[in-house]
């Protein structure tokens, strides 16, 4: 599980949260006061692909974050602030293929998904990114 820690957790709440539920928990350091939430600025596509945003975390998690991952693709400041694109929600369509469900003014990343041959559902999100979210902040889930 990665998990971020910073302005709102701190690092001892997530090793309470490995010890309590035996589970792995990778500590993420976020550093920025725009980037509070690990769905802010983080987006794993899968087992070798994730997207950041690197202001938001300390240049230690980053050297953590590229060990889990082969292809770790930087997405800017400015755009993870102007559209959130990185609060994406990634999920698997029935055809076995990723899908994403994103705002629509993530224009490179939304390149970059679809150049990984990920589905993309754009949508539009501006009212609710004005409090600070994007799509995986508007959605549930349940197994």
């Amino acid at each position: 599980i990665f998990a971020g820690y910073g302005k709102r957790t701190q690092l001892d709440a997530l090793h309470l949260f490995a010890d309590k539920l035996n589970v792995p928990v990778v500590p993420l350091q976020l550093i920025s006061d725009y980037f509070y939430h690990l769905d802010t600025c983080f987006l794993p596509l899968d087992k070798d692909i994730a997207f950041y945003c690197p202001a938001a975390f300390s240049t230690d998690s980053i050297k953590l974050l590229s060990s889990y991952f082969t292809q770790l693709i930087a997405i800017s400041e400015e755009e993870t602030l102007n559209s959130f694109g990185l609060n994406a929600h990634i999920l698997w369509a029935s055809n076995n293929r990723l899908f994403a469900i994103i705002d629509q003014k993530a224009k490179s990343l939304i390149a970059l998904l679809k150049k990984h041959a990920v589905k993309v559902m754009e949508v539009d999100t501006s009212e609710f990114r004005k409090s600070g979210g994007s799509v995986f902040c508007l959605k549930m889930m349940y197994y």
